[in-house]
């Protein structure tokens, strides 16, 4: 991995460059002004210097300048040969000085290489243009003379309207140079030792703030590897450090706060979750048990709708054997008409009184016969009420516990607890017309039992009457009186016999009402079993749901555990 700059070097790359930048610039600056300021000074010594020899010359004499020869004159004065005042101005200013007569040094302290002064030497053209010849004053930089640069000020000297010649003052180049050169150094000095003090500075000022920097740092390694149980809290006088300082507080804090919260949660979750798990674990077993009850109960219902289909058909027997009761009834109320006619008519036909008293005899038989099969028939019923009021029994039994299963599976068991009510009322409903049918019964019972003792007396008087038709006259009130009783008895079997047949259409119609309400039982209990298998199924999802969440929370915890608190 490349390593990366630090944030001294950073500094120092970010303040040097424009310190030495901005040195550079000062130095140029300053140089580029010293030579300025200085060439301006220069010019305006030697502009000085010049008019003040101008002014001396005119002081020696007044006269105009003229050549004689090799030798300049200044009016009767021979300034060739008087160089005291070029001479104690170069002594006193070190300033060289030249009288030029037209284009051609006659006065001069500049000297040559050897020491010789520079005379009868000419000037260059471009100062022979500008003065001699346009009359301008001229202040030339770096002008060569004898092989060495100078600063030169011309100054044309007017004579008579015309340009005779010109006054030359100047300095050399390299006066200036040392001058300009020296200031540098200081300059340089100085800036060189600014240059180390800011580099100091920004040194000690990066290696403070690098250190509050690593301080910053080591709270968020610390952060990273999620420890949370530290003081981030260091005072700085750096406000952009303290600031991320307090911050970085701020993030621990709250860091610490969410795990905090986080952990409390999902303790809190898992708890509810493990009760959850618990809840639907007790749930499903109930769910299961519920399933065994309804299966149970489908079972009994299925078994009270074929033991109700069994009644039904013995109740259609017994409504047969109701209907030859009746039908023997009438017979016997026919016969008992025909036993009246015959006793009319006894008294006129002995004949006629034999057969109608051996046809008596064959139609008490009957009558004993029929009333047998009516007490059959009526032991039969019994027996049916009785197994009715059984099976609404067991019917009512089996209804409480399905109200009791249906409670216990709570708002899932409503609607079958609404069943289980109206099959107990059906119950009730059936128990309470079997004892109807049975208190109807024990009534046909006893009739049954006078009409066979009636009977018995029938076939003892139609026996007397075989015997006594010697006597028919004499015991004939007696047998009409018996056959009146038989009249009576056999009408009131009729009335029994009737109003069991009425009750019979209801007892039939009970038990098929009874049939069909056992059958919507069954379907209901296999109805509630198919719904009680989805909710078995609902909880089981439930439950997987709950185990999804217990490994999040898991996941969850392992993260949070990342954190040292």
């Amino acid at each position: 991995m490349k390593r990366k700059s630090s944030i001294i070097s950073i500094l120092l790359l970010f303040c040097l460059i424009p310190s030495v930048l901005s040195i550079a610039v000062n130095i140029i600056t300053s140089y580029n002004y010293i030579n300025s300021t200085a060439e301006s000074e220069i010019e305006d010594t030697l502009q000085t210097a010049g008019h003040t020899l101008l002014e001396a010359f005119n002081a020696i004499d007044s006269g105009k300048f003229w050549l004689s020869g090799k030798l300049l004159y200044k009016g009767g004065v021979n300034l060739t040969e008087n160089l005291s005042v070029i001479d104690s101005i170069k002594e006193k200013t070190g300033i060289e000085s030249t009288l030029f007569y037209g284009d051609t040094r006659y006065i001069t302290t500049v000297c040559d290489e050897n020491g010789s002064r520079m005379l009868l030497t000419q000037c260059s053209d471009e100062v022979k243009e500008i003065v001699l010849n346009q009359g301008n004053s001229y202040f030339a930089r770096n002008i060569d003379i004898g092989g060495q640069n100078y600063y030169g000020y011309y100054i044309p000297i007017e004579q008579e309207g015309k340009i005779a010649g010109m006054i030359f003052t100047g300095k050399p180049s390299t006066s200036l140079n040392m001058t300009t050169n020296e200031f540098l150094f200081y300059i340089l000095v100085i800036c060189s030792v600014l240059l180390v003090i800011i580099v100091v500075t920004i040194f000690l000022v990066g290696r403070l703030i690098a250190k509050r920097i690593q301080v910053l740092r080591n709270d968020m390694v610390m952060l990273s590897e999620g420890n949370l149980h530290f003081d981030s809290n260091h005072k700085n006088k750096i406000r952009e450090i303290h600031e991320a300082a307090e911050a970085a507080e701020i993030l621990r804090s709250q860091l610490v706060e969410v795990v905090q919260t986080i952990q409390s949660c999902s303790a809190t979750v898992d708890t509810s979750v493990t009760r959850v798990d618990s809840s639907l674990v007790n749930c499903a077993q109930a769910v299961k048990d519920m399933s065994a009850t309804m299966d149970e109960l489908a079972y009994g219902a299925q078994s009270m709708a074929d033991s109700v289909e069994k009644e039904a058909f013995d109740m259609n027997e017994i409504s047969e054997s109701i209907t030859n009761i009746a039908e023997s009834s009438q017979a016997t109320k026919a016969v008992t008409k025909s036993i009246t006619t015959v006793s009319h008519t006894a008294k006129n036909s002995l004949d006629e009184l034999l057969r109608a008293n051996s046809y008596t005899t064959q139609s008490a038989e009957n009558v004993i016969s029929s009333i047998s099969s009516v007490s059959d028939a009526v032991a039969q019923i019994t027996t049916a009420a009785q197994m009715i009021v059984d099976i609404s029994d067991q019917t009512n039994l089996l209804s409480l516990n399905a109200s009791i299963e249906a409670a216990r599976a709570g708002e899932a068991g409503r609607g079958f607890a609404v069943v289980a009510g109206e099959i107990q009322k059906l119950a009730e409903q059936s128990n309470s017309s079997a004892q109807q049918i049975q208190s109807i019964i024990e009534e046909i019972t006893s009739k049954t039992e006078e009409c066979t003792r009636i009977s018995g007396q029938i076939q003892d008087a139609v026996g007397k009457e075989a015997e006594a038709l010697r006597s028919v006259n004499s015991n004939f009130d007696e047998v009409e009186n018996h056959i009146a009783e038989a009249a009576e008895a056999v009408n009131k079997i009729t009335e029994i016999v009737n109003a069991v047949e009425k009750n019979k259409v209801s007892v039939v119609d009970s038990i098929s009402d009874l049939s069909g309400i056992s059958e919507e039982n069954a379907a209901s209990a296999e109805e509630a079993n198919a719904s009680t298998e989805e909710l078995r199924a609902n909880i089981e999802e439930v439950a997987q749901e709950a185990d999804e969440l217990k490994s999040v929370i898991e996941q969850l915890n392992n993260s949070v555990a990342f954190f040292k608190l």
